[in-house]
């Protein structure tokens, strides 16, 4: 499953996109990953026309946003196509 993260309101922007000088430099890493983690990651970035590693950014982003609103005691809720609403647990 693929989550962007919700629109913020204005002055709530503490991940944001634009790249500073900083944040444009790379560091070429290696990681080690099952074949089951490859072929989803692989996957999703075929599904969303991006590269493995914008993927990758894009999910720590995420992460680091939903961590930061629990930290903050807000719940992520998650509305079903029926209307059910049912909270979103990070573990």
């Amino acid at each position: 499953m693929v989550m962007n993260p919700p629109p913020r309101a204005p002055g709530h922007e503490p991940y944001s996109h634009r790249e500073s000088t900083a944040a444009t430099e790379r560091t070429r890493v290696v990681l080690n990953l099952t074949q089951e983690d490859l072929n989803r990651l692989q996957k999703v970035a075929e599904e969303l026309k991006l590269s493995v590693g914008e993927v990758l950014q894009r999910s720590i982003a995420t992460t680091l946003f939903l961590q930061d609103q629990i930290n903050k005691g807000s719940k992520i809720l998650i509305q079903s196509s029926d209307g059910t609403l049912g909270e979103f647990v990070l573990t």
